[in-house]
């Protein structure tokens, strides 16, 4: 059974759960397998709270990872942020090391999508800092 803290986790860091959420929080909470007890305060959330939530935790998530491989940023232009949240809003990282994790598996969305091909260096450096 999920508690609440970890429904909400679970909405915040998946959008397509929001958008199903909007259209009916009852079958989400019981997707999710949520605790009996908490029922009523997940449905009673506020999705636009949630999604705006959501978007600051991306634009968090966005900001970390252009530091890390500003090359990348540079070269894809204004580009760089659409594709970054189109990449995010279908992966989202934990652990101590999400922001370089988030770096590397975002370059490698770009790679195998072939939208562009980082250098080698800032590959290399984000793969090393991930697995440190």
């Amino acid at each position: 059974m999920t508690d609440l803290t970890t429904a909400i986790g679970r909405l915040l860091s998946d959008a397509s759960l929001r958008d199903e959420f909007r259209n009916d929080p009852v079958s989400v909470a019981e997707k999710i397998d949520l605790q009996p007890d908490h029922v009523a305060m997940f449905v009673g959330l506020d999705i636009d709270q949630i999604e705006s939530q959501a978007t600051t935790l991306l634009s968090k998530r966005w900001n970390e990872v252009r530091q890390l491989i500003p090359g990348t940023v540079s070269d894809l232009g204004d580009e760089a942020r659409d594709l970054f949240m189109f990449y995010a809003n279908q992966h989202w990282p934990e652990g101590h090391r999400r922001h370089p994790l988030d770096a590397y598996q975002f370059l490698q969305f770009l790679i195998s999508n072939k939208l562009h091909r980082p250098s080698g260096m800032e590959l290399k450096k984000v793969r090393q800092m991930k697995s440190v």
